[in-house]
């Protein structure tokens, strides 16, 4: 419960994020409840066929990264605080966004909350690898694209049905406004 607390103190830029308990059990729970929202969101589109395989594959391949870059830097011993506290705000920002989807007229205020969790994960890797924040931004898109192209070559189809999705979401665009 204590890092429930500290997760929302980093979220409020009350606390920093090394000053999060050190505590794998929750890192443990935080990558499963991290695959289950992953999976949420793959489920919500008809396009992907197997949406727990691409959440376990997309949250391993972000915990691999992470771990191989905090490697890399000699900064190990970071990895459980950093990946509690990205998981666990991500996490946070997940619900949050799934409250305000529901409620109408709602929809924009989560784009805005996405891109602040968006700047406290730059902020989070900024201070897990000691770095200035424009790196912490590279370190942050390249562990992402890094994921999908794990997804992609561990199951070609995942990028077949992206693509579908995309096609999709374009012609419903083009069908809304006829222009």
């Amino acid at each position: 419960m204590k890092i429930i607390t500290q997760l929302f103190e980093i979220l409020l830029r009350k606390r920093a994020p090394e000053d999060i308990q050190y505590n794998t059990n929750a890192l443990i729970i935080l990558c499963v409840l991290t695959i289950c929202a992953q999976y949420l969101q793959f489920d919500f589109y008809q396009q992907f066929s197997q949406p727990w395989l691409y959440a376990i594959i997309v949250t391993a391949s972000n915990i691999l990264a992470y771990a191989v870059l905090l490697k890399v830097h000699s900064k190990e011993n970071r990895f459980v605080q950093m990946l509690t506290a990205l998981l666990g705000i991500n996490l946070i920002i997940f619900l949050i966004n799934a409250v305000l989807s529901v409620i109408p007229g709602f929809n924009l205020i989560a784009i805005f909350v996405s891109a602040y969790s968006l700047i406290i994960s730059v902020l989070i890797i900024r201070a897990a690898f000691s770095c200035p924040t424009f790196l912490a931004v590279v370190i942050l898109i390249s562990v992402t694209v890094f994921s999908f192209l794990m997804l992609f070559t561990t199951s070609p189809t995942a990028q077949e049905e992206l693509i579908q999705l995309y096609e999709q979401v374009q012609k419903e665009s083009q069908q809304a406004d006829p222009s």
